[in-house]
């Protein structure tokens, strides 16, 4: 066989052989078979492990500082509910170094607040994947599901409940809030009773696509400082029976808004922290550029600024 040939053999042996070793290095560790809490088997965790939690109720606050994937089992009911044993405390807290990803799966996760269900404070290039999974906010007082300070969320497939129920009381409850410098993507997500439903406050990037958001006083919230640059993609989202749809402040960057459904808004579907635009005198005045198409409303009258103003694209709402 020739040199380059036998050598290109043998190259590919070793991949195969070090990804063998790789996957066959990964343990999986039960709880409560083996450990009798959530805690316990992430600190006996190693990087890569999957840590399977069985059906039942766990009280405890769980800090992850190392790559792991934490699932439930895959049923129609999410069976596995963790509770935070100390409210002030996020229940889940995640901690990771450059380029790591945590993974979590087929769970549900309740906070009686104001502490988080999960608190993202990593690395920039870190990521949190959550997909399958329930978040409830009990709590009173800006009680939030997922709070994005560091790093990057991916969330797919979830369903958040907040607390505010009568949905008119400022309690400043969030169901995703990323925060100066994290990045975001949130798709097929369900929201309902927050102040607001999904919030970023001076984030790097948001993505928003195919949500279903209701019930609450604001959708979809960009609350930025005046020298935030952040991207955001806002597309596909239906959005019922909210105080206020999409609402932009002081957003100086990139965003792009398209085929959005905002229906029964009972303040205004669409608003911009501008002099004429009531309820956004408290914000940073909006500077920037907006690019979108058939967004729908059955309310365009009360659209702020209104509709023939040269902040809306042509085409902005059918």
């Amino acid at each position: 066989m020739p040199r380059r040939s036998l050598t290109a053999v043998v190259t590919a042996f070793c991949l195969v052989l070090a990804s063998v070793v790789l996957v066959s290095a990964s343990e999986v560790l039960s709880v409560p078979l083996e450990f009798g809490t959530i805690s316990e088997a992430v600190a006996a965790a190693s990087p890569g492990d999957v840590v399977e939690v069985t059906p039942g109720t766990y009280e405890e606050n769980v800090v992850i500082t190392i790559p792991i994937v934490l699932r439930g089992p895959r049923t129609d009911d999410l069976d596995v509910v963790v509770v935070g044993l100390a409210s002030t405390e996020p229940v889940l807290e995640i901690r990771l170094a450059e380029e790591q990803t945590v993974v979590l799966e087929h769970v549900g996760i309740q906070t009686a607040g104001p502490g988080a269900c999960i608190l993202v404070a990593s690395s920039p290039a870190s990521k949190l994947e959550v997909r399958d999974c329930h978040f409830t906010g009990l709590g009173g007082y800006e009680t939030k599901c997922i709070d994005v300070v560091r790093g990057q969320l991916v969330v797919e497939d979830c369903s958040f409940v907040g607390p505010n129920k009568a949905n008119r009381v400022l309690d400043r409850s969030n169901g995703v809030l990323v925060r100066w410098g994290a990045r975001a993507t949130i798709r097929r997500c369900a929201f309902r009773w927050f102040e607001d439903a999904i919030q970023t406050h001076s984030g790097q990037y948001l993505r928003a696509e195919e949500n279903s958001i209701s019930d609450s006083m604001g959708g979809i919230t960009l609350w930025n400082s005046a020298f935030a640059q952040t991207e955001a993609f806002i597309h596909d989202n239906t959005i019922r029976s909210c105080t206020a749809g999409i609402s932009l402040t002081g957003h100086t960057a990139a965003l792009d808004i398209r085929r959005n459904i905002l229906m029964d808004t009972r303040w205004l579907p669409f608003r911009i922290a501008l002099s004429q635009c009531p309820g956004t005198e408290d914000g940073v005045r909006f500077t920037g550029e907006i690019t979108g198409f058939e967004n729908r409303t059955n309310t365009p009258d009360l659209l702020c600024p209104g509709a023939d103003d040269s902040y809306w694209p042509p085409g902005f709402v059918m």
